[in-house]
């Protein structure tokens, strides 16, 4: 299904599509998290991806960190490594702070590890587009890619 929707809509029709499910996921979830300190928010979000599947951990502390030990979708990641970008914008929407990739799963690290800092003082996110460089050998004549920070 996926590869259907490569061909007929690109790589964009791909981050759309998981666009959706995590903003699903999202609305779910900001009401609760909207009044809570960045740190305590990152801790409850943690909670929700290990209840998807992500084995998450937020741990306490003075900066906010938000580790993924599992990824719940890696065989589909293998094959569309744009979903990954989908998940950082996810993260950033949902905690409402910036977030930087620190590991990536898909590039051969232990897990996923996220630096969340705060969105500027008017609350804005910065969102550029996408750079996307090549961080893994090419599966299948699909190149792994990643989004720079």
């Amino acid at each position: 299904m996926l590869e259907l929707v490569r061909q007929q809509l690109g790589s964009d029709g791909v981050l759309e599509l998981f666009r959706k499910r995590w903003a699903d996921i999202a609305d779910k979830a900001k009401p609760e998290l909207a009044s809570l300190p960045l740190n305590q928010r990152a801790q409850r979000l943690a909670e929700l991806l290990t209840s998807l599947g992500y084995m998450a951990e937020a741990p306490a502390g003075d900066g906010a960190l938000l580790r993924e030990h599992n990824c719940a979708i890696r065989a589909v990641i293998e094959r569309f490594p744009e979903i990954c970008i989908a998940e950082k914008r996810f993260l950033e929407e949902v905690l409402g702070a910036h977030v930087t990739r620190q590991t990536h799963i898909a590039a051969g690290a232990n897990c996923c590890e996220y630096c969340i800092h705060p969105a500027d003082s008017s609350g804005a996110l910065a969102h550029e587009p996408a750079s996307l460089v090549q961080i893994a050998p090419a599966r299948a004549g699909i190149p792994a890619l990643q989004e720079m920070p």
